[in-house]
């Protein structure tokens, strides 16, 4: 392996600021840096790179996505907005895809939004359209889907299947079913596992994990409830298969919590590229009422902390996150409680939410790229005295809180700079700015999605900045931050991906 030399970077000191370095990379590993210049004659099987002032980074950081919903969705029909935008293009992007594909295929599509369609998308519809093909459609929120008549009878779902916990089946006031799956994710998963769907996402683990390394993401947190032992081993498979792999943290689904402890787990435990995260649970209101409930929640929460588990808790409205504050509050007077808990999306924070929060000391994992996204759809569906408090990234950062950077894909964008971008200039898509004066800078965003996941991991995973001794993993920009502001912040790029000392990209 050829020694690596990078002159002329820039690199961020802190939330604000940014220095000049240079590094020295040596059979992969970081052999010295800031020094003012090397013995060319003696540089024999050297690579210099003058990086002209463009700024350095240890790797991007992914605090919260789903590993096999993204690997999953690879598999499966965009029918997103504004990809398609009315029922007709939806029923051609099915058929078109019948016609490529054997007879009784499952044919999965992904990003639906009926709020984005001309009229409603009905199972009478695909029941006389589609007899022979199983169809399942994922709402773009992750928390519903609607299939046929076919895929719930191949599912062996049928009007007296029960509710599951936290999750509702649809049913007309005749109890019929309609097709439509509120939060029942993960039964509806296992269903889809026990029928060999599985496999196909599986194979697709690789290629997500090489593609993370290609965008300069070294570090995720796979962040789904429906996380168990089994997970842990596919990833841990997959990824010591790999060359090069992005260091995976599972948090354990509440559920399955005590798979893990059985087999002598435990928080922050680690096995190569791996390391056991927080317990993940989902707080949801989809149902009609709030599930699980104050007293659930708080027992949810202290079986975890008993065992050493810090908790990560998805909640997205007042309701929602009010209910996990409370609980928290219940657990915390209670005991003395690790100091890592964290709050996922943590989405419609009012004043009343933040001061309630911050007495708590809780972190919270954000969601930017849900900006990009679906800031349109917020400016219509969020009512307008609630929207200066969602995705209120500037008010929360001065609030003190720690704030680590999620994608939260498939949901939202995998894309850091996308994530990025949303920050800085808050636009979505479509090229409207949601909450303008909520807004950071570019130096306060690379921050957060480079360093940020530290605060919310058992220990800091990723370094602050190269260190003599460290594995030369480095992202280095098309620019310096320096120049970037949120007028150009959308042709910001990666120019080059160095994972232990290899040149991935350039």
């Amino acid at each position: 392996m050829d020694d690596l030399f990078l002159f002329n970077a820039t690199i961020l000191k802190n939330r604000f600021d940014l220095s000049q370095t240079n590094i020295h990379i040596k059979n992969g590993i970081i052999h010295s840096v800031d020094f003012d210049n090397i013995d060319v004659i003696n540089a024999q099987n050297t690579q210099i790179v003058d990086c002209e002032g463009k700024t350095l980074l240890t790797g991007f950081a992914d605090a919260h996505l789903h590993l096999f919903s993204y690997s999953s969705s690879l598999n499966q029909l965009d029918v997103s907005y504004p990809k398609v935008k009315n029922i007709n293009q939806i029923l051609k992007v099915i058929s078109n895809s019948i016609e490529n594909s054997p007879e009784g295929t499952w044919i999965l599509c992904d990003g639906f939004d009926e709020m984005d369609l001309d009229n409603q998308l009905s199972l009478d519809i695909l029941d006389n359209i589609f007899k022979n093909n199983p169809i399942k459609i994922n709402h773009r929120s992750g928390h519903a889907c609607f299939m046929n008549s076919l895929a719930m009878k191949r599912l062996s779902i049928s009007t007296s299947s029960e509710d599951y916990k936290r999750g509702l089946i649809d049913r007309d006031d005749n109890g019929n079913l309609t097709g439509w799956f509120f939060d029942m994710n993960e039964q509806i998963s296992f269903l889809l596992r026990e029928k060999n769907q599985a496999k196909r996402t599986e194979i697709n683990i690789s290629n997500t994990l090489e593609q993370l390394i290609h965008m300069g993401i070294f570090y995720i947190h796979d962040a789904s409830i429906n996380n168990d032992l089994e997970k842990w081993n596919i990833c841990l498979e997959h990824s010591s298969s790999l060359q090069f792999s992005p260091s995976i943290t599972l948090l354990p689904g509440i559920d399955h919590l005590d798979e893990f402890i059985n087999r002598g787990l435990y928080f922050g435990y680690k096995e190569k590229d791996m390391m056991l995260g927080h317990t993940k649970i989902i707080v949801s209101s989809i149902s009609g009422s709030i599930y699980p409930n104050l007293n659930q929640l708080s027992n949810q929460i202290s079986e975890s902390h008993k065992y050493g588990f810090p908790v990560a808790i998805h909640a997205v409205t007042q309701d929602e996150i009010n209910n996990t504050l409370d609980a928290l509050e219940i657990v915390y007077s209670n005991s003395n409680h690790p100091n890592k808990d964290r709050i996922e999306h943590f989405t419609e924070a009012t004043p009343e939410i933040i001061t309630k929060a911050k007495k708590l000391g809780v972190n919270l994992v954000v969601n930017p790229s849900f900006i990009y996204q679906n800031g349109f759809r917020y400016s219509q569906r969020i009512p307008k005295m609630l929207q200066p408090y969602t995705f209120n990234y500037r008010t929360l950062l001065d609030s003190g809180f720690n704030l680590a950077i999620g994608s939260d894909a498939p949901y939202g964008n995998l894309d850091p700079l996308i994530n990025i971008q949303s920050m800085v200039n808050r636009k979505d898509q479509l090229g409207n700015i949601y909450n303008g004066n909520q807004a950071i800078s570019i130096t306060e965003s690379m921050w957060l999605i480079s360093q940020g996941v530290n605060q919310v991991s058992a220990n800091d995973i990723i370094s602050k900045k190269p260190s003599v001794g460290d594995k030369a993993n480095i992202v280095i920009l098309n620019q310096n931050l320096q120049n970037i502001d949120h007028t150009n912040v959308h042709k910001l790029a990666v120019d080059v991906v160095i994972k232990d000392g290899f040149r991935i990209l350039s």
